[in-house]
C-alpha cells in the first residue's frame, strides 16, 4: 500500500519530478532570502506574518547545493513529506481507521484531494503537516510505541513552528488529553502551545513592523462569496469534482435553477459568485456529515474530529489571502472529513444507512479524484512551455540582474548576494 502511494504521487506530474523547478512564493521570497543570507538568519526570520521552519530548512538545503540543483532540493522535500503523511496512516495505530480498507483509503485521499497549487513545493506543506498533526491527534497513545511516541514529539513541534494551522488544533488536543489523560497527549498539547507563543510573537511583530506579507490578510471580503466559495471547494469539489460544472447539460441546469431563484428571491442573488447546484449539494454534505457526527458524538474520535474541523476551517479561511478562502485551505479540513465517513463503514454503534451512504461517497470520491487526478495539474500547475530553470539560470549568469522566471508565470526571482 505504501509503494502504491509513491507511485500515486509520482505519476500525477512525474515531469516536475524529473525537471523540478521553484514555485511562486518558494523562489521570490524563500529561496531568494536564503541565497541572500546565512543559515542561521534564514532559519530565524519568519516570513508572511508566521514562522515556516521546514520552508526555511528546505531553502537552506537547496543553498549547499549547485545552483542547478537547488530546485531539486525544495521539491524532493516537498514529495517527501507528502508520502509521508499518507505513509503514517497505514502504518500507524489510529483507531477510527480499524481496517486496511479504511487506511488505504484515506491514504489515498490525502494525496487525491491535493490542490495542484500545493503539489510539491514547499509553500504547500503547511498544509500536509497540519494533516499530519491531526493523524497524530488520532493515534492510539496506549499502544505504548515508544519509537513512535518520541518522534511524534519532534514531528508537532515542527509542525507547529511551519504555519499556524497545527497550533489551531491545541483545543482538541487540550480535549483529548482531558478525557484520556495520557501523558503523551499532554506533552503534544504543551508542544504545541510552545509553538503557538512563538506564532503569535512573530504575528505581532510583524503587525508592528508592517511586514509586507500581512498586506493581504484580515482584509474584508464578501461573506456570502467567502462562504460559498468554502462550500464548494471543501464540501462539494471533493465529491464532485472540479469539471463536471463545465458540462453543458449541467451549464443548462444550472442557468434554469438562476432563473427559477431570480424569480421567487429577485436578481440581486445573482450578483453573488456562487453556483446553486454545486453549492446546494454541498449543503446536502454538510447535512449529512452533521447528522452522521451527532450519531456518533458520544465517540472521543468523533468530538475530536468535528473540533478540528471546525477549528481549522474558520481559521484558515479568515487568515486565506483577501479572505476569500480556496481549495488549498480546505484541503486539510476536507482530509478530516473523509476520515470521519471512511470511519464510519461498518461502525457498529450506528445503522447500516450510515455505512451504506458512506461507501457511496468514498468511492463517489475516489473516482471523481483520480479522473480528474492529472487534467487539475494540466490546467492549473504544469504546462510544458513554462520557463526551464537551467535555461533561466543560464541567462541570469550572463547578468546577474536578470529576473528568473519560475513557475506560475509571471512570477520571477531576483538573486544577489
Amino acid at each position: 500500500m505504501t509503494l502504491i502511494v509513491v507511485f500515486v504521487a509520482y505519476i500525477r506530474q512525474p515531469e516536475m519530478l524529473i525537471e523540478p523547478r521553484f514555485w511562486a512564493e518558494e523562489g521570490t521570497n524563500y529561496f531568494s532570502y536564503a541565497y541572500n543570507h546565512t543559515w542561521l538568519n534564514n532559519l530565524l526570520s519568519p516570513q508572511f506574518g508566521y514562522n515556516t521552519l521546514y520552508n526555511s530548512i528546505a531553502t537552506s538545503i537547496a543553498m549547499m547545493v549547485p545552483l542547478d540543483y537547488a530546485p531539486y532540493v525544495t521539491t524532493y522535500l516537498a514529495f517527501f513529506v507528502q508520502v509521508f503523511v499518507s505513509s503514517v496512516v497505514i502504518w500507524w495505530n489510529i483507531p477510527i481507521l480499524n481496517t486496511l480498507f479504511k487506511k488505504f483509503a484515506v491514504a489515498l485521499f490525502i494525496q487525491v484531494l491535493a490542490y495542484a497549487r500545493i503539489w510539491v513545493t514547499t509553500i504547500g506543506v503547511q498544509y500536509w503537516l497540519c494533516i499530519l498533526s491531526f493523524l497524530i491527534l488520532l493515534y492510539d497513545h496506549h499502544a505504548n510505541n515508544r519509537k513512535v511516541l518520541i518522534a511524534q514529539y519532534y514531528l508537532l513541534a515542527l509542525n507547529g513552528l511551519t504555519g499556524i494551522l497545527s497550533c489551531v488544533m491545541i483545543p482538541a488536543f487540550l480535549l483529548k488529553a482531558i478525557k484520556t489523560k495520557s501523558k503523551p497527549v499532554i506533552i503534544h498539547t504543551a508542544i504545541l502551545m510552545a509553538c503557538l507563543l512563538v506564532q503569535i510573537s512573530v504575528f505581532t511583530y510583524s503587525l508592528i513592523t508592517h511586514e509586507s506579507g500581512l498586506s493581504q490578510r484580515l482584509v474584508y471580503c464578501s461573506p456570502v462569496y467567502m462562504i460559498s466559495k468554502l462550500i464548494k471547494f471543501e464540501f462539494s469539489a471533493p465529491f464532485l469534482g472540479l469539471f463536471i460544472f463545465n458540462f453543458p447539460s449541467v451549464i443548462q441546469i444550472e442557468a434554469a435553477v438562476r432563473n427559477i431563484m431570480s424569480t421567487v428571491i429577485g436578481p440581486s442573488i445573482l450578483s453573488y459568485q456562487f453556483d446553486f447546484i454545486e453549492t446546494g449539494f454541498g449543503l446536502l454534505i454538510i447535512i449529512y456529515i452533521s447528522i452522521l457526527s451527532y450519531k456518533k458524538f458520544k465517540q472521543l474520535d468523533t468530538q475530536i474530529i468535528m473540533l478540528s474541523l471546525v477549528l481549522v476551517t474558520i481559521i484558515s479561511t479568515l487568515f486565506s489571502v483577501n479572505m476569500s478562502g480556496g481549495p488549498r485551505y480546505t484541503f486539510a479540513p476536507s482530509i478530516m472529513i473523509m476520515v470521519l465517513i471512511v470511519g464510519a463503514i461498518n461502525d457498529k454503534t450506528i445503522s447500516k444507512f450510515f455505512s451504506y451512504v458512506s461507501v457511496i461517497l468514498v468511492l463517489m470520491s475516489l473516482s471523481v479524484s483520480f479522473i480528474q487526478y492529472r487534467p487539475v495539474m494540466m490546467n492549473f500547475s504544469y504546462d510544458p512551455s513554462w520557463p526551464k530553470w537551467k535555461e533561466e539560470l543560464s541567462i541570469w549568469r550572463t547578468n546577474n540582474n536578470y529576473p528568473i522566471k519560475i513557475w506560475p508565470p509571471p512570477w520571477q526571482m531576483n538573486l544577489h548576494k
